[in-house]
């Protein structure tokens, strides 16, 4: 029973230490400064690499909004052009909820880096100036004057040699701790980091120890074998009269490094803590470390994947493109909750794209590599798909040029669809002469109220009464269903045009 007692202590105890040291390899590899200004580093470097991706996201996005944008304007069927808005609307949401997140981490991200990449520099300068080799000193004089104890005062002079750590030393020592570059990665699950203790920020204490044997003044001008202050011809050890001093650090643990608990118990409101209100001073102490690192794990930017690569797989569950297919590409507009969700939205964006799983990528996407258009205003003219078109410094030529010709087409059709009677119905009220206005079709005078006015009962010049009643049949022109989709495709092409300015 005793042995089984002994176990589960030691079991306990082993549970205890790891609970109190990183859990990380990475963390683990911090056994000295040199490391642990690397770790630092890595963290630092990390958040700024944070910051970088999600701009290259937002402008990702935004170059795939105006890619899909020119495309849209681009297309002589009018359905092919919403499908394509429908994408650049994703895109611009996309990209509109990227540079919201960079708004609202940016400073956040760049305080937080720029406060490791400082504690980094300080950590190296510490290695450098005060390297944990023991600094030995050397008699430079041995002289009898003026001095403490008065004229006749015996002085040894001990010079100590200021020494510097070699400059490859973290280089050299970091090299062998390839687990170091998993700072970033494993910080999130991270429980304990090493950190330099405050003591080695600034002036540390020291201790002068002063040795003495025999008659110091029969040592005057005189040194031992080894160099010290005392007397000529033998070592230090033996001498029968000298005198000598050390200085030290008072606290040689000072120099270690100290295992500290990434969040706070303080608070549970607060896991990590208040924030040091010396945050700004200049040094970076370990609780201001200590917080930076336990708030900038918090700080992430998520990254919104590419429309370019999207499937109706990948978008029916999408709330975005739900909101987008409902208003832009379904038959009737949604009024219920349920006509806004996963299914109602996948058999809309399969009515639109296609049934095929790749169908987004196979009858639209692919499409903006394949075939050139060309642009040809006045002596201007430029060539290429609408991936290169859009990428070029000319895009928003590009982008003029396909909605002038649109809006052309949708004034053309407009007015060839007006039939010629109609105009012929209008204008009654301006006439003014009586025999001219019954002469007029369609036209009759009052002379009660003395004014040309629609005749009802007559039949416009080129038409024929059916009406048993013998008033004119009513003739409906209706203008193709084409044309609106055009306008439509139009005005969207514009909004979006605009969304383009406001999420740049």
């Amino acid at each position: 029973m005793q042995p089984a007692l002994y176990v589960l202590a030691f079991l306990a105890l082993s549970a205890m230490r790891t609970k109190s040291q990183p859990t990380g390899t990475a963390g683990q590899a911090v056994t000295d400064r040199c490391s642990e200004a690397e770790y630092t580093k890595l963290l630092a470097n990390s958040l700024e690499n944070e910051l970088s991706t999600a701009v290259k996201n937002k402008d990702q996005l935004t170059d795939e909004f105006k890619e899909l944008t020119l495309a849209a304007a681009a297309q002589s069927d009018p359905r092919r052009s919403l499908g394509f808005s429908a994408l650049a609307a994703l895109a611009a949401a996309r990209a509109a909820a990227v540079r919201t997140a960079i708004q609202q981490n940016e400073q956040a991200i760049l305080k937080a880096a720029k406060v490791l990449h400082k504690r980094a520099a300080q950590l190296l300068q510490i290695e450098s100036t005060a390297p944990a080799t023991e600094l030995t000193g050397t008699k430079t004089g041995f002289a009898r004057g003026a001095g403490t104890f008065g004229a006749s005062t015996e002085r040894c002079t001990i010079d100590i040699k200021a020494e510097t750590a070699a400059t490859d030393t973290c280089t050299n020592g970091n090299t062998n701790k390839p687990n170091l570059q998993l700072a970033a990665a494993q910080l999130a699950a991270e429980t304990h980091i090493k950190l330099t203790k405050d003591a080695m920020l600034g002036r540390r204490a020291l201790t002068l120890t002063a040795d003495a044997i025999g008659t110091i003044a029969t040592a005057t001008t005189q040194a031992t074998n080894d160099g010290k202050c005392g007397s000529t011809g033998s070592p230090a050890s033996s001498a029968a009269n000298g005198v000598w001093g050390f200085l030290a650090f008072k606290t040689t643990a000072d120099n270690d490094l100290q295992t500290t608990k990434i969040k706070s118990d303080a608070d549970p409101a607060k896991p990590c803590g208040t924030a040091p209100t010396h945050a700004e001073v200049l040094t970076v102490t370990a609780e201001v470390t200590r917080y930076t690192i336990c708030t900038a794990r918090q700080l992430k930017i998520p990254r919104q994947l590419s429309v370019l690569e999207a499937t109706v797989a990948s978008l029916k569950g999408d709330r975005d493109m739900q909101l987008i297919a409902a208003a832009l590409l379904a038959e009737k507009q949604a009024t219920k909750a349920t006509e806004v969700a996963d299914e109602p939205t996948e058999k809309t964006l399969k009515e639109t794209y296609g049934a095929e799983p790749d169908a987004i990528q196979k009858n639209f996407i692919a499409k903006l590599k394949e075939g050139d258009k060309t642009v040809k205003i006045a002596d201007t003219t430029i060539t290429g798909s609408i991936e290169v078109l859009s990428k070029g410094s000319k895009f928003a030529t590009a982008l003029a040029f396909f909605q002038g010709q649109a809006y052309r087409a949708q004034r053309l059709r407009t007015k060839i669809t007006v039939p010629a009677a109609e105009e012929k119905k209008t204008g009654c009220e301006k006439e003014t002469n009586k025999d001219d206005c019954n002469k007029k079709p369609g036209c009759k005078y009052n002379d009660g109220e003395n004014k040309c006015e629609k005749d009802s009962a007559q039949a416009p010049e080129g038409t024929t009464n059916t009406n048993a009643t013998g008033s004119n049949s009513i003739v409906i022109h209706k203008v193709p269903i084409l044309l609106e989709f055009v306008v439509l495709a139009s005005r969207l092409e514009e909004l979006l045009v605009k969304i383009f300015f406001l999420i740049c």
